[in-house]
């Protein structure tokens, strides 16, 4: 719809009205194309810690997380062999019909991480490799982090050694090198409440409606996701419902119309120079 005359003369993408009409009765909603973007949340493949919480013996079995019990032995834990293999699985289904019906399945414009090294672990091995030619841009953002609580996994490593790490993903957003966030919160209350972090989800979302890119991938963290996902659907229907509010499964991905009722400001960083679509048309994930 971008370039079309809209109402009064105007071209629509400067029309800063409500972008959308709902009508109840008839069970459909009508928003704005330039609103909407498609978004595919993928909770991140099973990692050390998760296989730690599933054979512990401490009660309730989540407690071996705490650095009473292991130590700092967790801290930003990694995949797993078996989240290598699911992250790979991951990436077949998203190159099959299964997902995307069109020539390039990974026809993303952007993907979006967690900082915890898990998140990054999984955009690479089942999206694809961000320093290919005609990569989209691969960007931390700390407001998709999972949820702070007491649990050591939680906490990022350095942000220097996470891009020694991954040197072709953008950090440009995680401004401090040791893991304010999680240092600051554990100094105050030591958990992060749900309604804190569903607001941190909401800033999320804002964050993502400023990005000039329609098809993004966010790769996260699961509680992180139930925070957000329960905000929403209550005028759906049970069966949508159930699908939006499960909790998600190591390696889910759960593809998103996300559309924003208003003009939200660009939240493009300065001088970032997207890849041209001659550069992206060679980029098929590998």
């Amino acid at each position: 719809m971008a370039g079309t005359m809209g109402r009064e003369g105007r071209v629509f993408p400067e029309y800063d009205s409500d972008g959308f009409v709902h009508n109840e009765a008839s069970g459909f909603s009508l928003y704005m194309q330039e609103r909407c973007k498609r978004i595919f949340f993928i909770r991140h493949a099973e990692g050390f810690h998760n296989l730690a919480e599933r054979e512990s013996t401490v009660v309730p079995k989540v407690n071996i997380l705490l650095a009473e019990n292991s130590g700092d032995k967790y801290v930003d834990a990694k995949l797993t062999p078996f989240g290598e293999q699911q992250c790979a699985k991951l990436k077949a289904n998203i190159r099959g019909d299964t997902v995307w019906g069109f020539d390039k399945p990974l026809n993303l414009d952007l993907v979006v991480c967690s900082p915890l090294t898990r998140c990054l672990q999984t955009a690479v091995l089942s999206l694809g490799d961000p320093g290919a030619p005609g990569a989209p841009p691969f960007i931390v953002n700390e407001l998709c982090r999972e949820r702070i609580a007491d649990y050591t996994c939680d906490r990022r490593r350095k942000r220097s050694v996470l891009k020694a790490d991954f040197p072709s993903i953008n950090f440009d957003l995680v401004k401090d090198e040791e893991d304010t966030m999680f240092l600051n919160q554990k100094e105050g209350d030591s958990t992060e409440g749900e309604a804190k972090c569903s607001e941190r989800g909401v800033e999320f979302l804002k964050w993502l409606c400023g990005r000039p890119e329609i098809h993004i991938a966010v790769v996260t963290n699961s509680v992180f996701l139930k925070s957000l996902f329960s905000q929403f659907g209550s005028n759906l229907s049970r069966e949508d419902q159930e699908c939006i509010h499960k909790f998600p499964a190591n390696a889910e991905m759960r593809s998103i119309m996300l559309c924003a009722h208003r003009k939200l400001a660009s939240t493009k960083e300065e001088g970032e120079q997207p890849p041209s679509k001659k550069q992206k048309t060679l980029w098929n994930g590998a």
